[in-house]
């Protein structure tokens, strides 16, 4: 702290940028908190720009009230979707594969996406989600229409490794199925499995501050604001 502003920080920065462009790299990543004015700053005087605001959001799971979602997922079960899990369904090949395709799917359309697909192939994703420590396929909740067997909706959650908290990592729904709030649906189906089976306390979750239909549901559920992060990016010249 007593060491700022004698130019070491830009020093280190620059000596990094020509080893990175020396080594092919065309492209730098930052990642600064939302509440560091001063590292954001940093980042702009050396080049970087925002590329996505990604706000934290924090839930007391004593504040859930999911009472009320009971009715909604009957009436849904009715009109014939099945809620369950990667981890009753096998979690075999077939099932990821799935998955994977459900993720992209929903993924690329989402407000603030760039549209493209998250992973290189499903090889990629089965390696990176599936092949994950912290992968949890009793914690992969699924909406899928019985009628046609489409994957129509899911939510994941899992408790890392040392940590006291759950994290929501991902809920998404194809585009053909929103608006019958499946959304909100398997997403509460995974908070109380955060609450029953994995005893935490809280549940942590991010979100494109773009995402506005996600941080409704959020908010409805109980869900505060918390530290979230900037993605900051620069191209760099060889």
């Amino acid at each position: 702290h007593e060491r700022r502003k004698e130019g070491i920080g830009r020093m280190l920065y620059e000596d990094l940028e020509k080893k990175a462009a020396a080594c092919g790299i065309k492209r730098l990543e930052a990642k600064v908190r939302d509440d560091d004015e001063r590292c954001r700053t940093f980042a702009e005087r050396c080049g970087f720009s925002l590329k996505r605001h990604s706000i934290g959001m924090t839930l007391d799971i004593s504040r859930l009230d999911d009472r009320p979602y009971d009715k909604t997922i009957a009436e849904l079960k009715a009109k014939g979707f099945m809620f369950t899990t990667m981890e009753a369904l096998g979690d075999d090949d077939e099932a990821q594969r799935k998955l994977y395709e459900l993720n992209e799917t929903s993924a690329m359309d989402i407000p603030g996406s760039s549209g493209g697909p998250s992973w290189l192939s499903f090889e990629d994703f089965r390696e990176a989600v599936c092949g994950a420590d912290w992968y949890d396929p009793a914690g992969q909740f699924l909406a899928i229409e019985s009628r046609n067997g489409t994957w129509a909706a899911m939510s994941a959650i899992t408790r890392f490794r040392g940590t006291d908290y759950a994290y929501n990592l991902y809920t998404g729904v194809d585009r053909r199925y929103r608006g019958q709030k499946l959304g909100q649906s398997v997403k509460v189906l995974a908070l109380r499995y955060a609450r029953d089976t994995l005893h935490v306390d809280k549940v942590r979750t991010n979100h494109n501050e773009q995402n506005f239909p996600m941080i409704a549901i959020d908010t409805k559920l109980g869900y505060e604001r918390s530290l979230g992060y900037l993605k900051m990016v620069k191209e760099i010249a060889e």
